[in-house]
């Protein structure tokens, strides 16, 4: 588990594995390895084509069966629901549309993105993913998962505290240091008055985060919280889950 906190850019929680009394299993830090994405890939595509002025949350996207050079692609329930609106198959995680739309997209130009967002373990070029990158086919650690969502919901937040402007320095905050045995990080640049503002964007544009964030909010939730609404605290949340190949990993 790895909770950050927005504000001040630290790390509240860093639980990097269980107890457990088998040898050597607990000395596994999770929240570094790698594995695969699963589907928490789906957003950065979205924002990007959102950026791009290639799509909006309302447009209307195939998710009908599918076969590209002899890829096959088929959604976690074996069903298709035909055309349906952007931020839809965001929400619901749809696999058809986001395996379309980043053949749209091109596969090269979103690997970029990805090294921009701080992907480190996605590392084998463009062309070794292919389509599979957005359902899974790339891995990525929770480490670096997480500051890339820390990333964007940080430019969202400043773009709002600092009259429309963009800290382009926003990638460089999140390091991995080590303080008597307790994990710990902060963004230097708060500490030392090192944003670099601009009025231009950066990663992303403020309204391409936000539009992601409104449609992760509307991601159903597990199995037996179908009823959290009803609730108090009620808090509403952007979120994504993602599943790996076999179902080993779970993300969420």
């Amino acid at each position: 588990m790895l909770v950050l906190d927005i504000e001040n850019q630290s790390v509240s929680a860093y639980v990097g594995n269980a107890p457990t009394t088998r040898e050597h299993q607990k000395d596994v830090d999770i929240i570094t390895a790698p594995r695969s994405t699963g589907s928490v890939l789906k957003p950065f595509l979205y924002a990007t084509m959102l950026d791009n002025g290639e799509l909006l949350p309302h447009s209307l996207v195939k998710d009908i069966p599918t076969v590209i050079n002899g890829y096959n692609t088929q959604n976690f329930d074996k069903n298709y629901s035909g055309a349906v609106p952007a931020s839809q198959a965001l929400s619901r995680s749809l696999n058809v549309p986001a395996v379309r739309m980043l053949r749209d997209h091109g596969v090269t130009r979103f690997y970029d993105k990805l090294q921009d967002l701080g992907q480190s373990h996605i590392n084998r070029g463009a062309g070794t993913y292919g389509l599979s990158l957005i359902i899974g086919g790339g891995e990525s650690s929770l480490w670096d998962m997480s500051h890339a969502y820390l990333s964007m919901a940080t430019i969202l937040k400043d773009y709002t505290q600092t009259s429309s402007e963009y800290n382009h320095n926003v990638m460089d905050g999140l390091h991995y240091v080590e303080d008597d045995g307790n994990a710990t990080a902060r963004r230097p640049e708060l500490v030392e008055g090192k944003a670099d503002l601009k009025t231009t964007p950066h990663i992303y544009g403020a309204g391409s985060i936000y539009h992601t964030f409104e449609a992760m909010k509307n991601v159903n939730r597990p199995e037996g919280e179908e009823i959290w609404h009803f609730f108090n605290p009620n808090h509403n949340m952007a979120w994504k889950t993602g599943t790996s190949y076999g179902n080993r990993d779970a993300w969420r």
